[in-house]
């Protein structure tokens, strides 16, 4: 497995299909290397990361062009998020995903 801190992200981290508890990640890892590369990632409540809400770690492979998308459930519903995967400029990205009622 790779290290990680040899790693670059330049795509960022995306979220899509935000549901009133969950949201999927999604980033792409630049590597010069074909070995696997873990990305750790934070969903949090605040920019210090002490209120957070759910972890995690993937796996980015060869086989899967070096992305990572990631279902993240057990959310509150209408509640600021952010997404924290180490490496990623600016490395704290602010996402959110629906209210109870599905609007997103």
């Amino acid at each position: 497995m790779a290290d990680p801190a040899s790693s670059v992200f330049p795509h960022g981290v995306a979220s899509g299909d935000p549901l009133s508890d969950r949201v999927v990640l999604w980033t792409r890892v630049t590597t010069e290397t074909s070995d696997d590369v873990p990305v750790a990632w934070v969903v949090a409540r605040d920019a210090a990361i002490t209120d957070v809400m759910a972890t995690g770690e993937a796996v980015a492979t060869l086989d899967g062009d070096f992305s990572v998308s990631v279902d993240v459930g057990g959310l509150e519903p209408d509640t600021p998020l952010l997404v924290w995967v180490p490496g990623v400029r600016p490395g704290l990205t602010r996402r959110s995903h629906a209210d109870a009622a599905g609007n997103d």
